[in-house]
């Protein structure tokens, strides 16, 4: 019998002693001999990856093999092979090759005349095995769209409204391009993913919790979530008809007995309508529109702009077409350029985008696509916008390209630099194809149109960036991490003994006001993959030791704790202020060299907060194999 161990992920430049424990259970074995193989090409051992062994019983003995990791991601497949005096026994193993940086996406757009042709001669962006090229032809103005949608499906949280936005607009995507079955059949996987995780989070009363398992609700993610679940119903995907009847009874309950008294007021302040609006323009479109509801929001005085289109598309969706021209009759499509990081998570795009559903309800395309238009510019910005307002801009791009009658033929030729040259066509209002990543880095892309009309061409790269080249900063919020031993001592975390046991504590502060609190902070604490994480929920009575602030939410992983908490700003007595404190228990596990990724804490909502202490590397040494 033979047991190789390894850590659950590997890192790119990593470098690990692989132990393979051979056991002898037959007296008869003496020699035996070990071979290790990886088939990926990810991974290199630095002696031969073979061992002889010799048994005088009985017996188990342990052997290293060291190996070094390339520095390109993907799956690493090992197999262990042990033979000896007629036996044999063999063990495979996959493991992921991790960078740990966060996707990125660049993009390159030129506007093409027919017959005409854009060139591109730009460097992949990340490191290999992270890198995609995408080609994109279409006729809608451009909104970023591949790229935005590559920063919704790798965000790495997971509150119940980055759950819905993660998934949104992946319901009309295939109305805007042709999708290849693969990548459809990796859509529909995440929609049906994204439906579950939705469903888990509703509680008793019908309600949607924030986070799973809590018992806090954000009102505006409830509606958002549950206009998605009717969206994706209508799409053809499998809603339980029970938990779905169970939140619509909950909002309509709330739609019916809501007015805009003092108490909803001082809850919810001027977004008090605007979260009324949006309930009733998200039951409209799932067919229940609620006109007594409807009636009385009508009837409040300076009803605001967006609230009127909300509740003119809810009156459309009713078949009340006249009414809901009469709500916007001579309404326009300005918007604040605003911020919203507590009630709506709103934003001009978040805006923009749901005017632009409510005119397509109304029947005006001429403002539709003037605000399309206005909308895709920003997006096409270098502007930051939240998960949620990324995600209703692509919906309401989505859909409005769903609307508006297809070109001919949308067509294009490309050639690379190898001699490739390829025809493309669609009669959709994108054309999108994948590009060989190895043939477009810094070579000559040459791209022309072959449509009847102009034509945007975009090319749009994503990679993660090297490790290594994170940069330290802090924007009002402070971050420091200190590692110590159970008794308090410091330790030496960048070279540490296999065994042991240690702590790593966070200590985050808000650098603004007194009295301002700052809502959706998420702390990340990332382990390099030669350590692990223990779980103290078994032990209660280190628990109570630790030093620990209250957080919303706690999402632990393999390879990092996510906290989730609202930071305020607390001063002691000597009006010093006073930093919330998050702790994790961790193992020095395996021997080797590991990369420990950037610590970081931000604002999810508000890129004006949030700090960075960049990542290096550590070493966990085996005092064993040290004295040998």
């Amino acid at each position: 019998m033979t047991v190789a161990t390894l850590p659950r992920q590997l890192g790119i430049r990593e470098t690990l002693n692989l132990p393979v424990t051979v056991f002898a259970m037959d007296k008869k074995i003496r020699n035996v001999e070990v071979t290790v193989r990886e088939s990926s090409g990810l991974v290199r051992f630095t002696k031969p990856a073979k061992a002889s062994l010799q048994f005088s019983g009985p017996d188990d003995q342990t052997v290293y093999f060291p190996l070094v990791v390339s520095d390109r991601s993907g799956i690493a497949r090992f197999t262990i092979e042990v033979k000896g005096n007629g036996e044999s026994a063999s063990q495979q193993i996959e493991i992921d090759v991790r960078n740990p940086n966060p996707y990125q996406t660049t993009t390159h757009a030129q506007l093409v005349k027919p017959g005409q042709a854009a060139t591109f001669n730009v460097p992949l962006i990340g490191t290999p095995g992270t890198n995609t090229v995408v080609l994109e032809g279409f006729t809608l103005p451009p909104a970023r769209v591949t790229k935005h949608l590559n920063t919704l499906m790798n965000y790495g949280f997971g509150c119940l409204e980055q759950t819905t936005s993660k998934v949104f607009p992946l319901l009309y995507i295939p109305y805007l391009a042709d999708i290849p079955e693969p990548a459809a059949r990796d859509i529909r996987d995440r929609v049906s993913a994204g439906i579950q995780r939705i469903l888990s989070m509703k509680d008793g009363a019908g309600r949607l919790t924030y986070w799973p398992r809590g018992n806090y609700h954000h009102m505006w993610s409830e509606i958002y979530a549950t206009l998605f679940l009717n969206l994706a119903k209508q799409e053809g995907y499998v809603i339980s008809e029970s938990s779905l009847k169970s939140i619509m009874t909950s909002h309509k309950r709330l739609a019916n007995e809501w007015s805009a008294s003092k108490k909803i007021l001082e809850e919810y302040g001027h977004y008090s309508h605007t979260l009324q609006a949006f309930r009733l323009f998200m039951l409209a479109i799932s067919g229940e529109p609620q006109l007594g509801a409807m009636n009385r929001l009508m009837e409040e005085p300076q009803l605001p702009e967006l609230e009127r289109w909300l509740l003119a598309s809810a009156y459309a969706r009713a078949g009340k077409t006249d009414v809901s021209k009469r709500i916007v009759a001579g309404l326009g499509n300005a918007v604040s350029i605003y911020r919203d990081s507590r009630v709506t998570f709103g934003s001009d795009v978040r805006d923009l985008g749901l005017i632009v559903i409510a005119m397509q309800d109304v029947g005006d395309r001429v403002k539709g696509f003037a605000t399309l238009k206005k909308m895709a510019d920003l997006m096409n910005s270098n502007r930051w916008y939240s998960t949620h307002s990324l995600a209703v801009g692509l919906w309401a791009y989505a859909s409005y390209a769903r609307t508006v009658p297809k070109p001919e033929s949308l067509s294009l030729t490309y050639a690379l630099a190898n001699g490739t040259k390829k025809q493309m066509a669609t009669n959709q209002n994108m054309l999108k194809v994948g590009l060989p990543p190895g043939d477009v880095n810094k070579q000559k892309l040459v791209v022309t149109n072959t449509s009847k009309s102009e034509m945007y061409i975009q090319l749009s790269l994503t990679g993660k960036p090297d490790i290594s080249e994170e940069k330290g900063y802090s924007k009002g919020i402070s971050l420091d991490v200190a590692y110590r031993m159970p008794n308090g001592e410091s330790v030496n975390y960048k070279r540490i003994p296999r065994g042991t046991d240690f702590f790593a504590t966070a200590r985050i502060a808000h650098l603004g006001a007194s009295g301002e609190m700052l809502t959706e902070v998420a702390l990340q604490q990332i382990i390099p993959t030669g350590w692990e994480i223990r779980n103290l929920r078994m032990d209660q009575m280190q628990i109570t030791k630790l030093e620990q602030s209250s957080s919303k939410y706690q999402d632990v992983k393999d390879d990092r704790v996510n906290h989730f908490l609202d930071l305020a700003v607390t001063l002691d007595e000597q009006n010093k202020r006073i930093a919330q404190v998050y702790t994790i228990a961790l193992t020095a596990a395996y021997p080797g060299r590991f990369y420990l990724p950037a610590q970081k804490v931000e604002a999810m909502y508000n890129p004006d907060f949030s700090a960075l202490i960049p990542g290096g590397w550590v070493e966990v040494y085996d005092p064993i194999l040290e004295s040998d």
